[in-house]
């Protein structure tokens, strides 16, 4: 399943690729038009340009296993406006550039309060999300001790 119009970005499968191109931010600003008085923002970009890959990403299969759940729910989002009448609450349409909030949204919908709903009725899209939960579940402990050897957090 394709989605249904061209999507407005494609820097996360070039970044994950490993083909953006360094150089394209020395001259990236993320202050522009921002009073931060943080001085030169050539320092961000070249500590940003540092952590950009040159070579596609490997992956663990945990993370491997996240993507594939993470693709099934989306081909499923994609594969709905034309299959399904999808009506929520507040009227969220189909949006090809949908992040898993959107899709979320799209399938939870919202309560007369404008909160999201905690559950669908779709039974697919329940199973869907539960399956990338689990494995975002898995992912989390395979990765917590890293986060204090890496100083992230301190023990």
């Amino acid at each position: 399943m394709e989605a249904g119009d061209k999507f407005a970005s494609n820097f996360m499968s070039e970044f994950i690729g490993g083909k953006l191109n360094p150089q394209s931010f020395t001259n990236f600003d993320p202050l522009e038009g921002v009073s931060s008085g943080l001085g030169d923002s050539t320092l961000f970009a070249d500590h940003a340009a540092s952590f950009i890959p040159s070579s596609p990403l490997a992956f663990s299969p945990e993370a491997q296993s996240v993507f594939e759940a993470g693709r099934e729910l989306w081909k499923y989002y994609h594969e709905t406006p034309e299959n399904q009448d999808f009506d929520p609450l507040d009227g969220v349409s189909y949006n090809p550039n949908a992040s898993l909030y959107n899709i979320r949204e799209y399938f939870q919908g919202r309560n007369e309060s404008g909160k999201m709903n905690n559950k669908s009725s779709d039974a697919k899209y329940t199973q869907l999300i539960a399956n990338l939960r689990e494995s975002l579940k898995i992912l989390s402990f395979k990765i917590q001790p890293k986060v204090y050897e890496f100083g992230f957090l301190r023990g």
